[in-house]
């Protein structure tokens, strides 16, 4: 991946069903469905039990592929098993290989960024009375 790509990222594209389908790297606003979405089968992914993951957390990975490559459920759904593998192994790839190469670093630079010197929070820099607006 290059810097440009990184910073003006291309879509992937993928050949599904006879269908030319881009695959987009997951914007903000869909960062709350989708970790929504792989809340429950996360563990299984992470472990590389895509197949339990998919059996299990159907509709979950459904939506979370939906998210990243603009196809609605019901068209997922129909999709030949091979090919719904193929599509949800190369949506999360690009995904992960953009927040491994681009969001974690950008997050860290940001936290360090924000963190007052010497603090592991920012909520540490807080006065006791001013630490929760609850109180």
């Amino acid at each position: 991946m290059s810097d440009l790509d990184m910073i003006l990222p291309q879509p992937a594209t993928l050949v599904v069903a006879g269908e030319t389908v881009a695959l987009s790297k997951l914007r903000f606003g869909q960062v709350p469905a989708f970790a929504a979405a792989v809340a429950r089968p996360w563990p299984m992914l992470v472990e590389g039990k895509w197949l339990d993951a998919a059996i299990l957390h159907n509709a979950d990975i459904r939506t979370a592929i939906s998210l990243l490559c603009d196809r609605s459920d019901a068209w997922l759904a129909e999709l030949d098993v091979d090919e719904f593998v193929q599509l949800a192994g190369a949506a999360f790839g690009l995904n992960m290989d953009f927040f491994v190469r681009a969001v974690l670093p950008a997050v860290r630079a940001a936290t360090q960024m924000l963190a007052p010197a010497g603090s592991s929070s920012v909520m540490d820099s807080s006065p006791p009375d001013t630490a929760s607006l609850m109180s």
